[in-house]
């Protein structure tokens, strides 16, 4: 049984668990950006997480920009997550050990071999995911400032980059 955002969840190991399977599958089965699309909108804090990727130029985001960038970044991810999607198509997650709203585990691979990956989860949605040493938040701050920062703080041109990966 899959179990679904408006069910409850006994801790956050339950959550992330189910999350990552899903992601495995999902990766396995191809990687289509859609369905890691739909993972990300029901199991993530995605706007929470868009918004902050934005860094100190967070602020100066026109308010009639924000649905269509919280859009972009999250099409962004899913894309992200769907090129890389074989290079963690894993077997299973299991999670190692839980507590003060982070989750660790491994995924484990057929060949024998796991990668280390802990989850962030507040308010029982993911807000942030580290696989092998790299925070997925953080690395989406420094591309979006950097972007930003490179183009006088203009949002055409982030959302250039978040359509087409070129700024």
């Amino acid at each position: 049984m899959l179990l679904t955002p408006t069910m409850a969840y006994a801790d956050d190991r339950q959550l992330v668990t189910q999350v990552a399977n899903e992601a495995l599958a999902v990766a396995r089965a191809g990687g289509s950006p859609s369905r890691f699309r739909s993972l990300l909108q029901r199991y993530s804090a995605y706007q929470g997480v868009a918004m902050f990727a934005l860094g100190r130029y967070r602020k100066q985001l026109p308010e009639s920009k924000r649905d269509r960038y919280v859009g972009l970044a999250l099409n962004f991810v899913a894309s992200t997550f769907a090129r890389n999607s074989k290079s963690f198509a894993g077997e299973r997650f299991v999670a190692t050990s839980a507590g003060d709203g982070t989750v660790r585990g491994k995924i484990q691979f057929a060949n024998g071999q796991s990668a280390n990956v802990d989850w962030r989860v507040r308010g029982g949605k993911i807000i942030d995911v580290n696989i092998q040493g790299v925070w997925l938040t953080l690395q989406l701050r420094d591309q979006f400032t950097g972007v930003l920062g490179r183009n006088n703080g203009d949002f055409d041109a982030l959302f250039k980059y978040l359509q087409t990966g070129r700024a």
